[in-house]
């Protein structure tokens, strides 16, 4: 539980020795150096608490009015007194944050914007992005994952058995829906702040509502270790999130925004950002070699004329049991249109045809395929399925590990909060 304390004494004195200088500034400089916060004797400034709302009202894109600020001045605070626990964290044990590290997720971040490091750069000073305080966040987050991933990594043991019981639960689902979601998490560390972090989460739900990008908001204010990646999970099956949010998931549209959801840990926001089946292959994703007999109707075939065609195709069908066959055959009816279509992506075939196709394995022959011009053969000489990354155990105890670091992170930022000093004034 967070502890709200008198001014330490040399906070005091440094303070009253500095009273009659702020008497003598204009009302603007004197907010400027007015204290929001004390953590842990380490002051944040109203100055700090601006330049953050400015970096994010320029992040997300969000008309940069008195009340905006007013309302989410509260949550800024919060995201800035957590990071400077972190931060105090870090130094404590001695982590660094070096140009290379800074260098390196700069670039990462301009990639995920599809851009070079120049033009990001670029793009953030044509935006008003303050440089030092952009600089800061960046900082603190990086020297946060490199403490998370030193202290909390070697705890964690994930053995065979749990990755071979994952896979197993995850084959018993195949066909159902799972979901790559995006994610806003608000830690309620103790019973009287239930209320306040409710308030912060609606305020975040309504701009989100009103257009505020998904990926800007969860970097600002989410207290989840996937902040850092915009709030995206990564897909998701039914069973890894809280069944709460599974429930929510069910109900929401893609890009549809959810209310508040209140778990054992604290509030949610979440959106669907996209939905597969559990180990379904997209159609796209194959890529067929075919060989094919075509038999063209006669020009103002009837129906008789064209049950005729049908009959013969089925005779071939039944009697061409290779690729070669159907090569061979097409070549013998001396038919233009027959012979190899070459390597060809499955989406990219009539619908019709991918029916037919999709379950064929390599060197069977297809039935017949009637389309207005003519009957269709396919026969498949080779066919590329892409592996099913998903459950590759190298990616299976990724996501497992992901998840527990999650948990963990959540729970040693928690205890850091509880056993620290904090004053808001």
């Amino acid at each position: 539980m967070k502890k709200y304390t008198a001014k330490p004494l040399h906070l005091v004195l440094a303070l009253a020795l500095a009273v009659p200088l702020m008497t003598v500034l204009p009302a603007s400089a004197q907010d400027i150096q007015r204290i929001a916060a004390i953590v842990n004797d380490d002051v944040i400034s109203a100055r700090d608490v601006e330049k953050r709302l400015d970096l994010v009202m320029v992040q997300t894109g969000q008309p940069d009015t008195p009340e905006l600020r007013r309302r989410l001045r509260e949550r800024v605070l919060r995201s800035l007194i957590d990071e400077r626990l972190q931060t105090q964290e870090t130094q404590r044990r001695n982590i660094s944050v070096s140009e290379r590290d800074m260098d390196a997720e700069i670039e990462q971040i301009a990639r995920i914007n599809n851009v070079s490091r120049d033009a990001f750069e670029q793009q953030l000073k044509r935006m008003g992005v303050d440089r030092e305080a952009w600089g800061a966040q960046l900082k603190s987050e990086i020297a946060w994952r490199k403490l998370v991933r030193a202290r909390l990594l070697p705890t964690i043991n994930i053995s065979d058995e749990e990755i071979d019981s994952t896979i197993t639960r995850m084959k018993s689902m195949a066909g159902q829906t799972e979901y790559q979601v995006g994610e806003i998490f608000l830690s309620v560390d103790a019973p009287d702040q239930e209320e306040e972090v409710r308030r912060s989460a609606q305020r975040l739900v309504e701009q989100l509502r009103t257009g505020a990008p998904f990926p800007a908001v969860a970097r600002q204010f989410s207290q989840g270790t996937t902040a850092a990646n915009g709030g995206n999970t990564g897909w998701m099956q039914p069973g890894m999130l809280p069944e709460e949010i599974d429930a929510a998931l069910r109900d929401l549209k893609q890009g549809q925004i959810s209310e508040p959801i209140r778990t054992s840990s604290g509030f949610y926001i979440i959106t669907p950002i996209n939905r597969r089946q559990i180990l379904g292959e997209p159609a796209g994703d194959v890529t067929v070699t075919l060989n094919q007999i075509m038999l063209p109707f006669p020009p103002g075939a009837d129906g008789r004329s064209k049950a005729s065609v049908l009959a013969l195709a089925q005779t071939i069908s039944g009697t061409a049991q290779s690729c070669e066959d159907v090569d061979r055959i097409g070549k013998e009816m001396k038919s233009k249109e027959s012979g190899s279509l070459g390597t060809v992506k499955l989406r990219d075939l009539p619908a019709n045809f991918q029916a037919v196709i999709a379950p064929l394995a390599v060197g069977k022959v297809s039935s017949p395929v009637s389309t207005e011009q003519a009957v269709h053969i396919f026969a498949v000489c080779a066919r590329d399925e892409p592996k099913n990354d998903a459950l590759d155990p190298v990616v299976v105890r990724q996501t497992i590990l992901g998840r527990r670091i999650d948990v963990l992170a959540r729970r040693y930022l928690r205890d850091l909060r509880r056993d620290a000093t904090v004053e808001i004034r």
